[in-house]
């Protein structure tokens, strides 16, 4: 796979290169909080300049920009409001019987009609898991959300050291004291978003980014679930992405946050071996084998790794450990969990910030020549509002609450609770063996798994 360009998630404070005159400099000794606080919260794209795309999904791009009042480098994630989701092989095939029957019967085939767009929910799903979170070592976190007429824009933390995936990708596989940092910083940001009731469920080595300091930090919240009381922290909604989804979520069955310790049992396995633990020459082969087999371990893995992959990839999930069980294996016998989630365990490697820093004063170079690299419309006009299957009303009172932060006196509610609730919906991901599950180019960040189809 191609190395990609950072995407997003440093809790840290951004950092902050200037590349030109005309980007405001603080004046010097003047750090005070009253200087942040006259710089108005940024409310548009506007008020960011575009520096590169630093990743794509089905209908989703992230940018490396760095806001115009202060000169901080950020990740803006550009979402639209509503989508058309491509059919499936299956729908597709079942559409073309339907049609050749009532070709066979004398009757003239009915018109395909293309899918009528839908509000994207996941855009306000993802934004609310977010504001909840805070702040948090290991999770990506929020800055800025607004929005335009047509798309929904998050402002988060520019992560540089890019995804997980791409240090596998150069070397194959990790050594396993390596592997176990990663995995126990990954174990402390789950172990964090279940205590707030929230369920991950997309857990994959493309949604691990490694920020400046060499620390991981979980993204993509686009899937994440927050559980209400009244259900009992259950879901049954099939969502997530295949090679790494848990025995119960594939049979359709109630599911809780232990789908999340299944999905680190194949990160670990994957980020050891290089290939994942289970699969198959079709989708049928790989749910057969998730259900029903047992991983096959190489020889040259420990005890350890093996006792603490099997006890994550345990079947039935009331036997499988919860992440605060799991600190105890001896898999993690080397690691301190109150100085790692303190950031007093030096990290195994970190990006080189020569190499990066080089790269964005190249990127602010070029912006004095090319205006902007997002293009005013490239990303909005996928559907058409008249193929929209609700009301435009319905899209107002979807994002009614997205802004971040929310704006003061009178405004609606950014809490939680206080957001639309989501719309069920049954999605799923392909992947192969170690590859990206979602379409589009690799280093995208928080595409959903729906793809936009723009002639259907």
């Amino acid at each position: 796979m191609p190395s990609t360009v950072t995407t997003m998630a440093d809790s840290s404070p951004s950092p902050t290169l200037r590349g030109s005159d005309d980007i405001p400099t603080q004046p010097p000794g003047d750090s005070s909080s009253s200087h942040e606080s006259a710089i108005p919260t940024p409310t548009s794209c506007a008020d960011f300049t575009v520096l590169k795309l630093i990743g794509t999904g089905g209908f989703a791009k992230v940018y490396l920009v760095q806001r115009i009042a202060t000169g901080d480098l950020y990740a803006m994630k550009v979402m639209h409001k509503i989508i058309r989701p491509k059919l499936s092989k299956a729908a597709k095939k079942k559409r073309a019987a339907a049609a050749a029957a009532a070709g066979a019967d004398g009757n003239a085939p009915a018109a395909n009609e293309p899918r009528k767009a839908q509000i994207y929910h996941d855009g306000m799903n993802e934004r609310q898991v977010l504001v909840s979170i805070n702040e948090h070592p290991f999770l990506v976190t929020l800055r800025f959300a607004f929005q335009d007429e047509r798309n929904l824009y998050l402002i988060l933390d520019w992560a540089e050291g890019g995804e997980l995936w791409g240090h596998l990708a150069k070397e194959g596989i990790c050594m396993e004291d390596e592997v176990t940092f990663y995995v126990a910083e990954i174990l402390l940001a789950l172990e964090k978003l279940h205590s707030m009731r929230i369920v991950y469920r997309d857990l994959k080595l493309e949604n691990v980014l490694i920020d400046g300091s060499g620390h991981i930090k979980l993204t993509d919240m686009g899937l994440a679930k927050i559980i209400c009381e009244d259900m009992h922290f259950r879901a049954n909604s099939w969502r997530g992405t295949f090679g790494y989804m848990a025995p119960e979520m594939i049979s359709r069955k109630p599911y809780d946050e232990r789908v999340d310790t299944w999905g680190l049992g194949v990160l670990t396995y994957l980020m050891l071996t290089g290939d994942l633990p289970f699969n198959g020459k079709s989708p049928k082969e790989v749910e057969t084998a998730i259900i029903n087999r047992k991983p096959k371990f190489p020889h040259f893995l420990t005890r350890e790794a093996i006792s603490f992959i099997n006890a994550a990839l345990t079947k039935d999930p009331t036997r499988r450990p919860t992440m605060t069980e799991l600190k105890y294996h001896p898999f993690f016998r080397h690691i301190d969990f109150p100085a790692l989630l303190a950031l007093k365990v030096p990290p195994p490697r970190t990006p080189p910030r020569d190499a990066i820093d080089k790269e964005v004063s190249t990127l602010l170079r070029r912006v004095r020549r090319v205006q902007s690299v997002m293009a005013e419309g490239t990303v909005s006009h996928t559907c058409a509002w008249g193929d929209l299957e609700h009301p435009i009303e319905a899209i107002e009172s979807a994002f009614r609450d997205f802004q971040f932060p929310p704006t003061p006196s009178g405004s609606p509610s950014a809490s939680p609770s206080a957001s639309p609730r989501l719309q069920p919906e049954d999605e799923v991901h392909m992947v192969g063996k170690g590859g990206s599950s979602r379409g589009g180019k690799r280093g995208h960040v928080g595409a959903s798994p729906l793809q936009l189809d723009d002639g259907a």
